[in-house]
C-alpha cells in the first residue's frame, strides 16, 4: 500500500476507544514492551522506520495538519504492509496521544524486532550493560549508528532500546 490519502480512516473524537488506549500506551515503555509494540514519532523517525522495518508497522497516526506538509507528501513513495492501519485525527486529538510537548506527527506503532536473537560476533557491536536512562541509551544508539555499528547487545538491566525516549 502506498502512503497517501487512500484508505485513511478519520477519527474525530478523543473519546474513541483506540485513541484512549493509544494515549495510555505512548510514552509508557513498560506498557509498550508488555504489549509487544513500540512507537516512533516524527517525520525523520518515521522515514527511518519505513526503510528498515516497514513490514512491522501496525498503525500510523497522522494529525490532519500534516497531510499538506511537503516532507509527508514526499513520503508517498514509501510502502508498508497492506494490513497497516492509517488514522487521521484533528490536531487537538493528536496532541492527546503524543508524548511530545510539541507534537508534529506521524506516530507509527510497530512490532520491534526480535530482542532475543544471538549477536553475530564476526561484526562490530556495542554492548549496553546497565544503562538505565533511556536518553543515554538513545545517545549511544545514535553514536553507534553514526559509526556504522549494526548491532547492539543490551543486558536486562539496561533501559529498553525501543522506548520513545531512547528512539
Amino acid at each position: 500500500m502506498k502512503l497517501g490519502l487512500v484508505n485513511l480512516r478519520r477519527i474525530d473524537s478523543p473519546a474513541n476507544e483506540r485513541v484512549k488506549h493509544l494515549a495510555k500506551l505512548v510514552g509508557n515503555a513498560s506498557a509498550m514492551k508488555a504489549q509487544g509494540v513500540a512507537c516512533a514519532e516524527g517525520l525523520h523517525l518515521f522515514a527511518d522506520l519505513m526503510t528498515r522495518l516497514a513490514s512491522q508497522v501496525l498503525e500510523v497516526w497522522l494529525p490532519d495538519t500534516l497531510l499538506d506538509n511537503p516532507e509527508w507528501v514526499a513520503m508517498h513513495s514509501l510502502t508498508c504492509d497492506p494490513g497497516t492501519r492509517f488514522c487521521v485525527v484533528p490536531a487537538a486529538v493528536y496532541k492527546k496521544i503524543s508524548a511530545l510537548n510539541t507534537p508534529t506527527g506521524p506516530l507509527a506503532v510497530f512490532a520491534p524486532p526480535n530482542e532475543t536473537s544471538k549477536p553475530d560476533f564476526s561484526k562490530h557491536m556495542v554492548v549496553l550493560d546497565g544503562i538505565q536512562d533511556p536518553g543515554n541509551v538513545g545517545v549511544v544508539l545514535r553514536n553507534a549508528a553514526a559509526a556504522g555499528i549494526e548491532q547492539v547487545v543490551c543486558t536486562k538491566q539496561s533501559a529498553w532500546v525501543w522506548g520513545d525516549k531512547a528512539l
